[in-house]
């Protein structure tokens, strides 16, 4: 088991990330909208995720949940202002939907609205644009990963060239020694009983000192 990679809890938070929609890049129709408002439906949307698995639906099967201006001003560490101004113009795209709960008597003081998140709009055109975007990614990829191969061709070039060079200086040298054959074999430091004229023979018929 020392081997076991158990999760550990900060890793665990480490994997967590909130979504943001591609179509936010791409779509006309989301264009002119405010970074700030792109994050908060992030936020929203992770917020109806969680009504989604506490069963929160209304009478009409629509998922409802709670946000409030306080804590959305929590999270994005903003101004009450700002975090209204969000709202609205989520409301403006016809992302959000706002519906009061009338006041509580026993708390004293209203309930907070019920949120309703619409879908993202997405068009055909929005559609190819996404896959275009996609495509380039890769593209840009494979074009950054060629980048690092070329040192690899020249080093593979590199070797090559040095091994002909290898190649062709050990032929000199066998050609040298077949050249100079029947003197090597006659040396009085190598004993051969061969007869002269036979080793003038062996060396018109081999190609290579070593034959």
């Amino acid at each position: 088991m020392t081997d076991f990679k158990f999760f550990k809890a900060d890793r665990v938070y480490n994997e967590l990330f909130y979504q943001f929609p591609k179509v936010f890049i791409v779509s006309d129709e989301y264009k002119k909208m405010k970074d700030s408002t792109k994050i908060a439906y992030m936020l929203l949307k992770a917020r109806l995720e969680i009504a989604i698995s506490k069963r929160q639906i209304d009478e009409e099967g629509n998922v409802y949940f709670t946000y409030t201006t306080n804590e959305l001003c929590r999270v994005l560490n903003c101004q009450k202002q700002k975090a209204i101004a969000i709202k609205k113009e989520l409301e403006s795209f016809g992302l959000l939907l706002q519906k009061q709960m009338g006041f509580n008597k026993q708390l004293g003081k209203n309930n907070p609205n019920r949120l309703y998140l619409a879908e993202l709009k997405v068009s055909e055109n929005d559609i190819y644009l996404l896959e275009k975007f996609d495509r380039e990614n890769r593209e840009n990829v494979d074009k950054s990963e060629g980048m690092k191969i070329i040192p690899e061709l020249n080093n593979n070039i590199l070797d090559t060239n040095r091994h002909n060079i290898d190649t062709e200086k050990d032929r000199l040298q066998d050609q040298l020694l077949l050249d100079n054959f029947e003197t090597i074999m006659t040396n009085d430091s190598i004993a051969t009983f061969v007869p002269e004229r036979v080793l003038n023979l062996i060396k018109t018929f081999s190609s290579s000192y070593s034959e």
